[in-house]
């Protein structure tokens, strides 16, 4: 086995293109990462869903994606 592990954190809501081209954004980076023979878990961050905290030192990485709002927004 010896594949490594990823948490990817959805900032937002899947744009139609996305879903429609890769089946949202999670799609995106499954297909990046697991042909690299790597694993990964889902974290919907946008709506509250966090890794519990026993989970947060057991990835080799994090995928972090993008959404619609900015810094200087007022969403």
């Amino acid at each position: 086995m010896g594949g490594k592990r990823f948490a990817v954190l959805l900032c937002g809501e899947d744009s139609e293109y996305i879903k429609k081209k890769y089946g949202g954004y999670f799609g995106v980076f499954v297909k990046i990462l697991v042909e690299d023979r790597g694993a990964c878990d889902l974290y919907r961050v946008a709506s509250g869903e966090f890794p519990n905290d026993d989970k947060i030192g057991s990835y080799d990485g994090y995928m972090i994606s993008c959404n619609c709002s900015n810094a200087h927004g007022n969403e």
